[in-house]
């Protein structure tokens, strides 16, 4: 077992090198730029955030000098020198000006790993009960039901039956709105809180309704 998941996680290092690759090419080859706005820019203004951001550097220099930021190697224009840190360097953010996508993503990462879990622990804990039910009492109305929520859960993609189970509760039902708070308060919180951790109830409770039921 122990020699399996080695196996795995040294196949999963050449993987994301060549994902990593592919996605930088693919984005930079793509036609357009960054800096792309209603408002023209000057020359020099576009020169300087080229400049700023590495983008007048030839692609090898722009590969290399972004998979040294993932690696924590971050490159400074000034001095002509990288610094080291243990965290990888997502750089600056172009939308959020003076902000860096590390910053971003480490508010934003906390809500959906406590939003994710709680999600899947009560998936498992509904997709559990659901299997066994189905199990102890088959070819009854039961099975069946449980069987055809699971085959319709199945049948249609989270990206699909979310957002339509998202817009409606959110517009008929104050207490879940979509973006925002209701209000404030620890009452208001929980209750903006249910809506998003019952639409990531989809996939983990059909998957385990499904492989409890046919154990």
């Amino acid at each position: 077992m122990i020699r399996y998941a080695i196996r795995r996680i040294l196949i999963l290092i050449p993987v994301l090198l060549a994902v990593l690759t592919i996605t930088f090419f693919l984005v930079n080859l793509a036609p357009g730029s960054p800096f792309s706005s209603p408002k023209v820019l000057s020359a020099e203004v576009l020169a300087n955030l080229k400049a700023k951001y590495g983008f007048d550097q030839p692609r090898a220099v722009q590969y290399w000098r972004f998979m040294a930021r993932l690696g924590g190697f971050t490159y400074h224009s000034e001095t002509h020198s990288y610094t080291f840190r243990p965290v990888p360097d997502f750089g600056d953010s172009i939308k959020y000006k003076g902000r860096t996508l590390n910053e971003i993503i480490g508010e934003a990462l906390p809500v959906s790993a406590v939003l994710g879990v709680a999600a899947y622990l009560i998936a498992l804990f509904i997709g559990l009960a659901s299997g066994i039910a189905s199990a102890l009492r088959p070819n009854t109305w039961i099975d069946r039901s449980i069987s055809a929520m699971t085959m319709l859960g199945v049948s249609i993609p989270s990206f699909v039956l979310d957002p339509r189970w998202w817009s409606p509760s959110a517009s008929r039902c104050t207490g879940f709105r979509p973006r925002g708070s209701n209000g404030g308060g620890s009452g208001a919180s929980s209750a903006f809180r249910l809506l998003p951790r019952s639409c990531f109830l989809h996939s983990p409770w059909r998957e385990s309704t499904f492989l409890t039921s046919r154990a």
